[in-house]
């Protein structure tokens, strides 16, 4: 996965910046594990978002804040990835279930 990044990392606090893109590493690898495919995620000013496609075809949005917990985040269905205001966002922090 090739994290974007929207901002310039000098903008951004960079511990901050550091664990975000070691918590997008991780996730990214466990989704590909659970067979999704196109993740995009993106690093923006103090949150990361993006997309992927779980194995039955439906996509996902996904989106987090300035803490890169798993109860920090926040996901919901798409039609298309562009889709910022798909499905109804779902905070109960179980996308590998919600995924199957």
């Amino acid at each position: 996965m090739a994290v974007k990044q929207n901002y310039r990392a000098s903008g951004l606090n960079q511990t901050w910046l550091a664990e975000t893109r070691k918590y997008l590493k991780k996730l990214d690898k466990n989704l590909e594990n659970l067979g999704c495919t196109k993740i995009e995620f993106g690093i923006n000013y103090n949150y990361w978002s993006g997309f992927f496609t779980a194995p039955n075809g439906q996509i996902w949005y996904m989106c987090g804040g300035e803490n890169t917990d798993a109860c920090n985040y926040y996901y919901r269905t798409a039609a298309h990835y562009r889709d910022f205001t798909g499905g109804r966002n779902q905070f109960d922090n179980n996308i590998i279930g919600a995924i199957r």
